[in-house]
């Protein structure tokens, strides 16, 4: 259920800027234990990982966008594209 929550909001960021953010994010999700973002509401976490996967894909994307585009906290996006970063699986070269 919070799964599908934080897909919905993927893909409002999707129909902005692109479903490879969407795309991107998502493999990010999946093989996060779900410990890590508990307690942090679904639209956080997918501004977080909207984040993430722009840094991932290599656009620029300010957080600021990301977090009027979801209607969230800019700072909330900062604080917890930090705590998820620590244990997103870096990509293979």
């Amino acid at each position: 259920r919070y799964g599908y929550m934080v897909k919905e909001h993927l893909d409002r960021v999707a129909e902005v800027l692109g479903s490879e953010f969407a795309a991107a994010a998502l493999e990010i999700f999946h093989p996060l234990d779900k410990r890590v973002y508990q307690g942090t509401a679904p639209r956080v976490v997918a501004a977080a990982l909207a984040y993430l996967a722009a840094e991932r894909l290599g656009r620029h994307t300010h957080m600021r966008t990301i977090a009027k585009i979801l209607n969230v906290s800019k700072y909330s996006v900062r604080d917890t594209a930090w705590r998820l970063r620590r244990y997103v699986r870096k990509e293979e070269p």
